[in-house]
């Protein structure tokens, strides 16, 4: 698409990745200081090993996820999946799409499995030189989207991508830990994992309450902030707990919804400490 849409270095790209294979890599936005469309990494696309000026970043996920196309730091555009699917039908040109899906390496090796044995080679899919990455965990489909749930009267917004997360603190890579790495505090690995959360499938032994749980890279106390996927009143939802604090809030898929539940009291809940407070006569079920 970026060949047939902007030409030039997209072009060479295309030519030469047809003639050998296609590599993706993954960089820091720090290296860039002129991309600033779409969240998370700068993807790199180029011949298998070749370099090249051409980038792309990402926003949101399924067919509406937005690709932003850059000749180094020179934005040229966008598109949704949805788009770029539609164009390339347009133009007949599956059979090279094909060819070089079949050719692509993504970072560094296969796609990741979500789980956290550190062991695995697919383990290292997107992995950084941050001390102890062992590569991105990758967020459940049904996880993935915006949410919204208030926490005390404040409405809050919840972004959940295939490796990131964005709440009112930023945007964040979630990333697994080496099993063996020695997670103790100190400031120059702190200052090189603000923005990164040591990831993990977190799974309850007290509650029924089965997630994702992610805590700071070195954080050296403190509980794991969970999300686990849920159905409350026919609609799904995110229970957002802390392991030490108990529960934070309740996402749900729109403002609307939200809203409209901010005050109900969901008694499978209330094991959690959702409003250890009030009369189980104000109770709603499940």
């Amino acid at each position: 698409y970026g060949s047939e849409k902007y030409g030039k270095d997209w072009t060479k790209t295309l030519n030469k990745a047809e003639e050998s294979n296609l590599d993706i890599s993954f960089h820091s936005r720090d290296d860039f200081s002129g991309i600033d469309k779409g969240e998370g990494y700068v993807y790199q696309v180029a011949p298998k090993g070749k370099s090249s000026d051409t980038y792309y970043t990402l926003d949101g996920n399924g067919s509406s996820q937005d690709i932003y196309f850059y000749q180094g730091n020179h934005y040229l555009g966008s598109a949704t999946i949805k788009d770029i699917v539609t164009y390339l039908n347009k133009l007949n040109r599956d059979d090279v799409v094909n060819k070089l899906a079949g050719r692509a390496k993504i970072g560094n090796q296969e796609a990741d499995s979500g789980t956290d044995d550190s062991d695995s080679s697919s383990h290292k899919n997107g992995k950084s030189n941050i001390p102890g990455d062992a590569g991105e965990f990758t967020m459940p489909s049904n996880m993935q989207g915006t949410w919204y749930g208030y926490y005390g009267d404040s409405l809050e917004e919840i972004t959940i991508g295939a490796h990131t997360l964005k709440n009112q603190g930023g945007t964040y890579q979630l990333h697994k830990q080496s099993r063996d790495y020695d997670a103790k505090y100190s400031e120059s690995v702190f200052k090189q994992t603000e923005h990164i959360l040591r990831t993990v499938s977190y799974k309850n032994p007290n509650y029924d309450f089965d997630g994702i749980g992610t805590q700071g890279w070195v954080q050296p106390t403190g509980g794991t902030d969970v999300y686990a996927p849920h159905t409350e009143a026919g609609q799904a939802v995110i229970v957002n707990y802390n392991t030490s604090g108990g529960f934070r809030s309740l996402l749900w898929k729109s403002r609307e919804l939200a809203k409209k539940n901010k005050n109900t009291h969901f008694r499978d809940l209330k094991q959690l400490g959702a409003y250890i407070n009030d009369s189980d006569d104000d109770d709603s079920d499940d």
